[in-house]
């Protein structure tokens, strides 16, 4: 809905909640992937969203929800995780693959706003296939 929201008023406000939406994904899949308590969570939320709100927040979003995805990735790695990690890695794969696209419509490479096809909306696309292979990964556990 976050998203929705941003897009259809491209304000600051909704950015924000646009990106947060991902910070609360990320950190609690990271918080239960820790097997941590609720209130790491809160303080990972609490902490993405203080960082998003402020005025370095938008330089430091990206570098952000990099060392997010990497703490998660690591959890999820470590010898006493036993789980079958090809989902982990298909969900992975596919999000890099998302945030390429992005990088490529975000600097202008591949970008043609004439296009019905748009590297943002492969974006969210390809995001939400990711969320779904994670999902499922989760839910083999």
């Amino acid at each position: 809905m976050a998203s929705f929201f941003f897009h259809a008023s491209l304000t600051w406000a909704g950015e924000t909640l646009d990106v947060l939406g991902m910070y609360l994904v990320v950190g609690f899949l990271l918080v239960h992937g820790l097997g941590l308590r609720r209130r790491w969570f809160a303080f990972l939320a609490a902490l993405s969203t203080a960082v998003l709100v402020s005025d370095a927040g938008h330089a430091l979003r990206r570098p952000l929800f990099g060392v997010l995805t990497g703490g998660l990735l690591l959890a999820e790695l470590r010898p006493t995780v036993a789980r079958d990690r090809r989902l982990l890695f298909a969900a992975l794969a596919v999000f890099l693959l998302a945030f390429g696209i992005w990088t490529l419509d975000q600097r202008k490479i591949v970008c043609s706003p004439e296009s019905l096809l748009q590297g943002h909306a492969v974006w969210h696309l390809l995001c939400a296939g990711s969320l779904a292979l994670l999902y499922r990964y989760y839910q083999e556990a």
